[in-house]
């Protein structure tokens, strides 16, 4: 099949070696055939390059260990903290001297890059297999040690990677401990979040929620709400409608009031509606508006929804262009009722259209009275 990183690796530890050389007198290549043929050569490039580390200096070996547990690159960043370790003050120095070795070569003048990926796997598998989960462990708390406090938010995911890699071998660790570790994870899945990577923010996500105490929901409520909310957010956005159901339905299920609710409330509702289960959105928006104060009727007679157009219509043509633009900033309660009539109003097109214009009219008719927000355009 042939590998062309592993024939210039071979060529080169042969030329390292003596066993191939330039003669300018012959002015061509010449090797010792018999020695290279009694040599053990592996066609494995991981053990070729693998022994050629082992015989640089500690200093060296120990930054390509490390470069390695960050994948194919390490940022600067990274380094900049490392260095202030006692242990690994002389990383910078050693990723250099990797670099004039050939393993590694910098990115512009700042990150660090492995030559090609298979050096990577040949710098990890220094460290013993049975040593690499405590590895990443170290280097990961090293890191949160010296930037906890400190906006780290462009190497967030490397330091919980690092630590998550050895919270399973953990013994006995300190409640505090968890507690720390668990906001860390959810500061990485709310990044990741942010950046709509939510296979990776699940993963974050439901980390921290193991790290948290049994009666969190008692001891820990604010966050457990922040955690469920989040983890149903992503779930459903990785196609796992079902899942993220059960999880919103467990959220309402543990909420203290309303308000916490509202939020499950909304998802669960835009979730139902994707799913086809349109009466369901509808009756769930029926129900929050209620607890809400609103007052929504069954069904309305076609005699009345003209009344009630007739009212609406009339009260905005009442309103002047400068009035309008006037206007107050509706308060913050109802402007989520708004937002669920919105909402309503969205799912009733399709599933109770005789009830769609009170939703509007009623939309408006909120707006004229207590100010604008943005969910006023529905109406």
């Amino acid at each position: 099949k042939g590998n062309p990183f592993f024939v210039l690796e071979f060529l080169r530890s042969l030329v390292e070696g003596g066993l191939l050389e330039y003669c300018v007198r012959k002015r061509r290549w010449v090797w010792d055939e018999e020695r290279i043929s009694s040599m053990d050569i592996t066609g494995n490039v991981l053990c070729l390059l693998s022994s050629k580390m082992i015989g640089l200096s500690e200093n060296i070996q120990l930054a390509l260990k490390v470069a390695a547990c960050f994948g194919t690159k390490i940022k600067v960043s990274i380094v900049g903290y490392l260095s202030t370790n006692s242990e690994y003050s002389n990383i910078q120095s050693g990723l250099e001297h990797a670099v004039k070795e050939g393993f590694m070569i910098k990115v512009g003048t700042s990150d660090f890059k492995f030559v090609h990926d298979k050096v990577r796997e040949a710098a990890y598998s220094l460290i013993p297999d049975s040593e690499k989960n405590q590895y990443h462990y170290s280097l990961g708390m090293s890191l949160y040690s010296m930037t906890k406090g400190s906006n780290v938010d462009d190497i967030i995911f490397s330091v919980a990677d690092q630590i998550n890699h050895g919270i399973d071998d953990l013994s006995a660790p300190s409640p505090e401990l968890w507690l720390d570790l668990a906001e860390l994870n959810e500061m990485a899945g709310v990044k990741a979040v942010d950046c709509s990577d939510y296979v990776t923010a699940r993963s974050y996500l439901n980390i921290a929620l193991s790290l948290l105490p049994t009666d969190h929901w008692i001891s820990h409520y604010d966050r457990s709400l922040r955690l469920y909310f989040l983890l149903a957010r992503s779930i459903y956005s990785c196609g796992d409608a079902e899942k993220a159901q059960g999880i919103l339905q467990e959220i309402l299920g543990e909420c203290r009031c309303i308000e916490d609710k509202l939020q499950a409330y909304f998802l669960l509702v835009t979730i139902l509606n994707a799913c086809g289960q349109g009466m369901d959105a509808y009756t769930t928006c029926h129900e929050v508006l209620s607890q809400l104060g609103e007052t929504i009727p069954q069904s309305l007679e076609p005699k009345q929804t003209t009344k009630m157009i007739e009212a609406t219509s009339k009260t905005i043509q009442s309103i002047t262009d400068t009035e309008l633009l006037e206007m107050k900033e509706m308060d913050e309660t109802l402007s989520i009722s708004l937002k669920f009539y919105s909402l309503m109003a969205t799912v009733a097109f399709f599933t109770k259209p005789q009830i769609f214009a009170f939703l509007a009219c009623r939309m408006v008719q909120l707006t004229m009275k207590h100010g604008v927000c943005k969910h006023s355009i529905m109406g």
